[in-house]
């Protein structure tokens, strides 16, 4: 069974910041989609802030 380690380094780890397309990363402010996303003050439909 050791001699499958690349299965914990699959590149498909979700832990990729730099993966601009996950939108739960609130660290993406250019992200204007994100309406979970409080800190975005220039998204004026976001009225549940």
């Amino acid at each position: 069974m050791s001699s499958a380690p690349s299965a914990p380094s699959a590149p498909s780890a979700p832990s990729d910041p730099s993966d601009p397309s996950d939108p739960s990363d609130p660290s993406d402010l250019s992200d204007l989609s994100d309406l979970s996303d409080l800190s975005d003050l220039s998204d004026l439909s976001d009225l549940s802030d």
